[in-house]
């Protein structure tokens, strides 16, 4: 259980760094896998006090931003296939916005 809190908590984070760095999203398996396997290490290192817990984490985010981002694509994933044929459409909305506003 705890392990599934830590992943939650994390992942906002290690979204953004790992989009500023690298424009790269983070695959939630893989987040969840990375933790899954170092999961014993965790267990240990959360009873050694507050010190060496936040190292572990700084390393464990370290070890994320490289090991959990997903696949470089070579075809558009869905929602970037929906929103190109969302542009053309766009014409289309405008004048029903402004008659709605």
């Amino acid at each position: 259980m705890l392990l599934i809190v830590l992943t939650f908590a994390l992942c906002p984070s290690l979204r953004t760094a790992a989009w500023q760095k690298q424009q790269r999203e983070v695959s939630l398996l893989k987040l969840v896998r990375h933790f899954q396997a170092s999961a014993d290490q965790w267990l240990r290192t959360l009873f050694l006090g507050v010190t060496p817990l936040a190292q572990f984490l700084v390393r464990a985010c370290a070890a994320a931003e490289r090991l959990v981002t997903k696949e470089v694509r070579k075809r558009p994933t869905s929602a970037q296939a929906l929103r190109q044929s969302l542009g053309s459409q766009v014409d289309f909305f405008e004048p029903a916005l402004a008659l709605a506003a």
